[in-house]
Parts: C-alpha cells; structure tokens; sequence
C-alpha cells in the first residue's frame, strides 16, 4: 500500500502535514457520519477513549498509522479512505 503525498510550494514549513492532516479530518468525520455510529459506540469497540475520537474528528490532533489502521478496521473501509482527496464538483 502506498499513500499520494502532494506537495504545496506555498513557501510555508509544514505545509504539507496540515494539507494531510485537513483530509485526514474531513475523511474521517465523512466516514464516521456514514457509520451512524456514535463516537461512544466506537470508543468502545476500538478501545480508544471518546477524547482522542473528538480530537481525532475536529482535527486538533491526527492518530498514528496504527491507529488509523484499526480505525479502517472497524469502519471496514481501505486505510486509504481516510487519505484520499475527495472529488469537488464545481
């Protein structure tokens, strides 16, 4: 498996990472709503607490791959899912 990285000149250190870290979030939020799960349902069958899912969902922290592939687990959607960049129709 491999995962896209794309790179912004936009002069900025670290711009990278929150480009990916901003698709990681509105991934996972997209996924999680689609589940219909609450986040307490899904603490509960993955282990994590429902403060790392908030962080998780609103961005203010990203998980480690280990995390994610658990998540991809339990959401029975490719790890990729959560790094892709979405379509926009204009």
């Amino acid at each position: 498996m491999f995962f896209l990285i794309e790179y912004s000149d936009t002069g900025q250190e670290g711009g990278i990472m929150k480009k990916q870290t901003s698709i990681f979030t509105r991934n996972f939020r997209r996924i999680h709503k689609a589940s219909g799960m609450s986040a307490y349902k899904m603490a509960r069958l993955t282990g994590f607490s429902e403060a790392s899912l908030s962080r998780w969902l609103s961005g203010k922290r990203t998980p480690h791959l280990g995390n994610i592939e658990i998540l991809s687990l339990q959401y029975a959607v490719p790890m990729s899912a959560f790094f892709e960049e979405q379509n926009k129709c204009i």
